[in-house]
């Protein structure tokens, strides 16, 4: 009898060290799935915290330039929007990890976890400010050239209002400078139409 109740409270013994240690691997395995998925969402977001190098006060860039760049950071939006699932796993995984962690593990998750959730919004908000940046660039050259556009249509304009005044030998000269402006113009705008599409 005494040999029964003994075997038996021995049999309950190792199905709970079965049941815990089959809980310590589950939790393992949950903490390394977690470690990976962070360590992946940091190199990516370390790669696009590094914002595309946007016109500073004062320099100028060119028109293809400008274009090159902000396809660039509307690509990083795409894949910040595709890398939404990943993050969003991440931080649920992180909670659930918090839920069985002891005090030093979850001061060590809680700050991971915000220090994510930071450098997500970073990330987001860093390339939101280039896109807009970038987007007004390329809008105010494109009404630079409508303006210059403009001004040599006001020149012709004046020329002809003009060709009363002016005697035929200056008037050829400025219809020589004014063809000549026109030819570099049509170049001018090819350029700009050639970098636009490329």
């Amino acid at each position: 009898m005494k040999l029964t109740l003994l075997s038996n409270q021995w049999q309950g013994v190792v199905r709970r060290a079965q049941q815990r240690r089959g809980i310590i691997d589950g939790l393992i395995r949950q903490w390394q799935r977690y470690r990976e998925m962070v360590e992946k969402l940091r190199k990516w977001l370390l790669e696009v915290s590094h914002p595309v190098e946007v016109l500073q006060a004062g320099n100028t860039i060119p028109l293809q330039q400008a274009r090159s760049m902000l396809d660039a950071v509307q690509l990083m939006e795409k894949v910040l929007q595709r890398q939404q699932g990943s993050y969003i796993l991440t931080i649920e995984a992180g909670r659930q990890l918090l839920l069985s962690a002891d005090g030093r593990a979850e001061v060590t998750l809680q700050t991971e976890l915000t220090d994510i959730q930071d450098r997500w919004k970073q990330a987001s908000t860093c390339l939101e400010e280039q896109k807009k940046e970038l987007s007004l660039l390329l809008k105010d050259l494109e009404n630079t050239f409508e303006g210059w556009t403009g001004d040599l249509a006001h020149l012709t304009l004046l020329r002809e209002s003009l060709s009363c005044y002016i005697s035929a030998e200056d008037l050829s000269v400025l219809q020589e400078r004014i063809e000549l402006l026109h030819r570099q113009w049509d170049e001018i705008c090819h350029q700009v139409q050639y970098s636009l599409y490329t």
